[in-house]
């Protein structure tokens, strides 16, 4: 499993631990980790109205942040993110 950091429980309000907390008690795995996380972690694309937005000009960013999850093979992919479905 791979987690996704949500933008506003992260960055906005500090809290990184938790979520972690959860899905080690979930799991057998310790989650994978993004390159790109805690308070460097991209954003989704979905927050602020992004997901309205039509992205013509290189990857979307959601793209993205899937392509780089399935480089670390994930059985799945977690986020504690509101907006995600």
């Amino acid at each position: 499993m791979i987690y996704h950091e949500p933008c506003y429980l992260g960055r906005h309000n500090g809290e990184y631990e938790a979520p972690r907390r959860v899905l080690q008690a979930i799991t057998r795995d310790t989650p994978l980790e993004f390159a790109l996380a805690r308070d460097k972690a991209m954003c989704c694309g979905a927050g602020g109205g992004r997901m309205w937005l039509e992205e013509t000009l290189g990857t979307r960013i959601n793209v993205l942040r899937a392509e780089q999850a399935l480089e670390q093979q994930p059985a799945a992919v977690a986020t504690a993110c509101p907006i995600a479905q």
